[in-house]
């Protein structure tokens, strides 16, 4: 609406810039591209866009600038993928499929709908891989599940006072401590379990997200937004499900979604192995 705002603008960075294709958010983003001044630059970032020379190509056609593709293939953590089955732990993509032909022919158990974790996570804090990222989605699913592993104890007793002396001090100065959910992530924390989605207070969101940094939570359970604009890497990263709810119908992850969340596993500096179980 007025150009002149943006005079003294060079570059403007995008992150995450795949989301141009978003069927609702994606025509903010071509218009960006298409309306912006002669003089500003962008510098595009994505972990996960297929058509990188495709649409440098449209770039080019809608700016009338010059568009240069910069590629880095070398992940500096390297992922190792799981499938987990429930009920029968760890497995191939190959064993996973012979399991799914004898269900359709109604030979053997099938698992249930959804993951019954115990086993999964047993085994993550066990090998030692922690901390962990356990996408779930669903709030109620996130806390549900946030309850269940707080008899974990994954803190040692002078992280447990470290922990606690910390989201004391930010939920105060947040001013979020008498919160009925503050209250409850209180007393999770205390083991080194938490919760983060979109339904708790924005501020109480920041104190879970410091604490994650902080390394004095050990698991965590989340929507697919902390996968999203948030620098958290963890070891470990599980799915809860392959399929979620899109808006007005269940279907399965995209590619670029399962990507995105696997990628939040490894940890630059810290660890030589991130691990994705789905």
């Amino acid at each position: 609406e007025d150009p002149d705002r943006l005079s003294h603008v060079d570059y403007v960075i995008f992150d995450e810039f795949h989301y141009i294709d978003d069927h609702e958010r994606g025509t903010t983003w071509e218009e960006s591209v298409m309306f912006a001044p002669p003089n500003v630059r962008f510098i595009c970032l994505s972990a996960t866009m297929p058509n990188i020379d495709e649409l440098a190509g449209w770039m080019e056609e809608a700016s009338g600038a010059p568009v240069e593709v910069v590629q880095e293939t070398h992940r500096p953590v390297p992922l190792d993928h799981h499938l987990w089955v429930d009920g029968f732990g760890e497995r191939t993509l190959e064993e996973a499929e012979s399991l799914l032909r004898l269900f359709s022919r109604g030979r053997g158990p099938r698992p249930r709908r959804g993951l019954n974790a115990d086993a999964l996570l047993d085994d993550i804090v066990e090998a030692g891989k922690l901390p962990c990222l356990y996408f779930s989605f669903n709030r109620r699913l996130c806390e549900s599940h946030a309850e269940d592993n707080a008899g974990r104890d994954l803190l040692a007793p002078d992280e447990r006072r470290q922990v606690v002396g910390l989201f004391d001090e930010l939920a105060e100065r947040f001013g979020v401590a008498g919160e009925p959910s503050a209250v409850q992530l209180r007393d999770l924390v205390q083991h080194g379990v938490a919760y983060h989605h979109a339904g708790i207070l924005p501020t109480l969101k920041e104190v879970i997200e410091r604490l994650f940094t902080s390394g004095l939570v050990k698991m965590l359970f989340t929507t697919e937004t902390f996968a999203l604009g948030v620098n958290m890497p963890a070891q470990t990263v599980v799915l809860d499900a392959l399929e979620k709810y899109h808006g007005t119908h269940f279907g399965p992850l995209t590619c670029r979604g399962y990507q995105q969340m696997a990628g939040r596993a490894g940890r630059r500096g810290m660890d030589t192995q991130g691990y994705v179980y789905a």
